[in-house]
């Protein structure tokens, strides 16, 4: 299961440096690994990350991919991964004038933590709501 992280990881460095195609190359291998194994702990993270890298060429296939990775995480009960996914998803939707949509995503992941939990990714989560709410209004 290390290795589909770190294909993760990988992906999400070309990603930084520029490179989705390779980035989506890696995530490719490691989904295609998953299929083989049936290891999928990372499953949801992979899709979030593929999703990721389609932003820029693919913005349908992209928010397919965010919306995988939050339900795949949501039927492994993996919150952590489903905030991750949550997060990713509702940034893409509010950069694409979706706020109250975003906001949605958000305060049905958000109802999963106690309310002074502080960890970087609820703490994000939290300042997206916080601005997407602001935006309702």
């Amino acid at each position: 299961p290390q290795e589909q992280r770190i294909r993760a990881m990988l992906a999400e460095a070309y990603m930084a440096l520029g490179s989705p195609e390779a980035g989506l190359t890696s995530v490719r291998e490691a989904l295609r690994a998953i299929e083989a194994t049936n290891e999928r702990f990372w499953h949801s993270d992979l899709r979030r990350v593929e999703g990721l890298l389609l932003v820029g060429s693919d913005p349908a296939a992209a928010e397919e991919a965010m919306r995988g990775a939050v339900e795949l995480a949501s039927a492994q009960e993996a919150v952590g991964h489903r905030l991750r996914a949550s997060l990713t998803l509702a940034e893409f939707l509010a950069g694409r004038g979706r706020a109250r949509e975003a906001a949605d995503v958000l305060r049905s992941v958000r109802q999963a933590f106690p309310p002074d939990l502080a960890v970087p990714d609820l703490e994000a989560a939290d300042r997206l709501l916080t601005e997407l709410e602001g935006r309702e209004g």
